[in-house]
């Protein structure tokens, strides 16, 4: 699965984004500095593992997808007691409440099993066979 971060060279990183450009890859994972200048048409998904620090980057975050008056999908994986005042701070940026809804037993499991730890830094996912265009941020 291409990444995008930047501790890759611009070379590796331009590959994988041209990878996920041409569709031979469908998942694209991405810090979220990295993934602010990606703009890569029909984008179905963006999934954000956790809320950024500086809230106006979520808006720059989700619009990765949905562009140019097409519909996309946005979901942010937090934890609602630790990240109160990101959330609060995220809502009143864009101006509305989000919708907030628990992982479904089944995710859950998926994102364990898919969830390794790469040299003790954040997690990347492993075995994620899915058919949208999907940009991980």
């Amino acid at each position: 699965m291409p990444v995008i971060h930047g501790n890759k060279s611009h070379a590796a990183r331009q590959r994988a984004l041209k990878a996920f450009r041409e569709g031979s890859v469908g998942i694209l994972v991405a810090t979220d500095i990295a993934a602010c200048s990606i703009d890569v048409p029909g984008v179905s998904h963006v999934i954000n593992y956790d809320l950024p620090d500086e809230a106006e980057n979520y808006v720059h975050c989700i619009g990765r997808t949905g562009r140019n008056g097409t519909f996309g999908n946005a979901i942010t994986l937090f934890d609602e007691k630790v990240e109160q005042v990101r959330l609060r701070a995220v809502e009143h940026v864009i101006r509305m409440k989000l919708t907030h809804k628990d992982i479904p037993p089944q995710i859950a499991i998926l994102l364990e099993k898919s969830l390794i730890p790469e040299n003790g830094k954040k997690h990347c996912l492993k075995n994620l066979n899915v058919r949208s265009r999907v940009l991980i941020i």
